[in-house]
C-alpha cells in the first residue's frame, strides 16, 4: 500500500524537493511533540514532587502543633493534680503564734512563718512538709501531711519545698534547707 505522499509524486501534483521538505518538516514536528511530551511529563513529575514535599512539611507541622498541645494538656492536667492533691492533704491556717519557722524558697529567699509548737514539732519529726501551690509559682506555700507529700514527691519533687523524709539524717532535711526553729520572743 503506498502512502499519500508516494501517490501525490507518482501523479506529479508535488516535487521531489517539496515531498522532502514535507518528510523533513513532518519529522520536525513529531520530534517537537515528544519533545513538548517530554517537558511536560517533566514539568507534572516536578509538581507532584513539589506537592507531595509540601503535603510532607504540612503533615510534620499538624504532627508538631498536635504533639505541642498535648504536652500543654498533660502540663494543665498535672498541674490540677498537684492542686488537688496539695489541697487534699494541707493543714488548714491555724491562728496560733507560738513559734515560727525558717525555710528556703527556691528563689533563695528565706521565708517564714508563725505557727504552733506541736505543728512544728511535727514538722521537724517529717509528719508535715512544706509544698509550693502550683498555681502560684512558688510565691504561696501550704503543711502538708507526709502521705501527701510522699505522692508529691513522685509527681513534682520541686514543689517540696521542706520535708524532714523519713530515713534523712536529722541534721540534713532531704528536702529543703532549714528545720524548725523558734522565736526568741
Amino acid at each position: 500500500m503506498q502512502s499519500l505522499r508516494d501517490k501525490l509524486l507518482k501523479a506529479g501534483a508535488v516535487s521531489k524537493k517539496e515531498a522532502r521538505k514535507a518528510k523533513t518538516e513532518a519529522r520536525k514536528r513529531r520530534k517537537k511533540g515528544r519533545q513538548a511530551e517530554a517537558d511536560a511529563a517533566e514539568a507534572e513529575r516536578k509538581r507532584r514532587e513539589a506537592f507531595e514535599a509540601r503535603q510532607a512539611e504540612e503533615a510534620e507541622a499538624a504532627r508538631a502543633r498536635e504533639a505541642e498541645r498535648q504536652a500543654e494538656r498533660e502540663a494543665r492536667e498535672l498541674d490540677a493534680r498537684l492542686q488537688q492533691l496539695t489541697e487534699q492533704h494541707a493543714l488548714p491556717t491555724f491562728k496560733g503564734q507560738d513559734g515560727v519557722f525558717y525555710f528556703v524558697a527556691p528563689d533563695l529567699h528565706i521565708q517564714r512563718f508563725h505557727s504552733r509548737f506541736d505543728v512544728l514539732e511535727e514538722l521537724a519529726r517529717g509528719k508535715l512538709g512544706v509544698a509550693s501551690a502550683p498555681w502560684d509559682d512558688h510565691r504561696s506555700f501550704r503543711l502538708v501531711r507526709r502521705d501527701g507529700l510522699e505522692r508529691l514527691a513522685t509527681l513534682a519533687p520541686q514543689r517540696i519545698l521542706f520535708w524532714n523524709a523519713p530515713g534523712s539524717p536529722p541534721d540534713r532535711p532531704a528536702y529543703g534547707a532549714t528545720g524548725p526553729q523558734q522565736s526568741a520572743e
